[in-house]
Order: structure tokens, then sequence, then C-alpha cells
């Protein structure tokens, strides 16, 4: 991918935020949003990133107190909806499978899937250890 067609993804992308969370201020001063764009997709085979994309868009929602977490993670909640059609994937580290255990599917491609569910069943065949992928069919 050309650093010129990535810039105009990122710009897509950017005006789709813009269009979309008219109120894209987080209820939390700690929370961000960061942007970046790859110049050259990276060999994808053996990686633990399968799904790779010429953007990347991170959300992190923080805060301290517990009772700020219903309007932090709606916050998060809304943003991720309305971004969810431009997302080619997600990386299984920046997503809280806890809560979204759907958003599983998009971290790894159904050939990397098939792979690691394979590896796990030959490895921790009794369950010992935690498995977010148990639940997704490959």
């Amino acid at each position: 991918m050309s650093i010129r067609s990535a810039f105009r993804d990122l710009s897509s992308l950017v005006s789709a935020w813009r269009r979309s969370m008219p109120n894209s201020n987080a209820p939390s001063p700690l929370s961000l949003i960061d942007i970046a764009v790859r110049r050259k997709q990276p060999p994808t085979d053996n990686l633990a990133s399968s799904v790779a994309g010429s953007v990347f868009l991170f959300l992190d929602a923080a805060w301290h107190a517990e009772s700020d977490d219903a309007p932090n993670q709606r916050w998060m909640d809304d943003a991720l909806a309305r971004l969810e059609q431009y997302e080619k994937g997600a990386l299984i580290n920046e997503t809280d499978w806890t809560h979204r255990p759907d958003r599983l599917t998009k971290c790894f491609a159904p050939e990397a899937r098939a792979r690691l569910q394979a590896i796990v069943r030959r490895h921790d065949p009794t369950g010992l250890f935690v498995n977010p992928l148990s639940g997704i069919s490959s």
C-alpha cells in the first residue's frame, strides 16, 4: 500500500469519526484516541497479528472510580459501534474480550484461528489455561 492511499484511508476514517461522533469527548480525561498509519503491510502468515490494515485506531478508556464504569464503558461501546463499519480487524491485546467476546472473531483470520485452536487442543486438552477462543468456532 502506498503512503498516499494510507492517508486517504486515514482521512476517510477521521472524517467518519467526526461525522459519527459529534460528542467524541470521553467522560474521563485519562481516555485517549490514537491513530497511526502503516506504510507497508507486514507479511501475516507467521505473525500473531493475522489481520492487518493500513490505519490503526486505538481507543483507550481509562478512569479511576468504579462509579464511573458505566459512562466510560458506554463511551467505548458507542465509539466502537460507530466505527465498526470501517474496521478490518482487531488486536486481541487491545480487545476487551471479557466484555465483548464477539470481537474475538475480528482478532484472527479464520486460518490463523483454526491453527491456534488446533494448538490449544493438542497442548491443553483439559482446558487448564484461559482460552478466549474456546467459544468461537474455527
